[in-house]
């Protein structure tokens, strides 16, 4: 009989992309071009923002491992 193997949802990295493709129609709704990092190489849910004279990038970054919140 083969043993289930049973994958943990990543809670923290659903919840990046929950927020950054928010971010991402917020942006959008604002008139400004929004990239996937990924296409740039850079980590999944990172966005790049095409603005008028640059781009700029918006990384959001959840707390180490083993840390939930942050501390003040």
């Amino acid at each position: 009989m083969a043993k289930k193997i049973v994958k943990k949802v990543d809670v923290k990295k659903v919840s990046k992309l929950e927020v950054s493709a928010k971010v991402k129609e917020l942006f959008e709704g604002l008139g400004i071009e929004v990239g996937e990092g990924s296409e740039f190489g850079f980590t999944e849910g990172t966005l790049v923002l095409k603005l008028e004279k640059c781009d700029i990038q918006v990384k959001l970054i959840a707390p180490k491992s083993g840390i939930e919140r942050y501390e003040k």
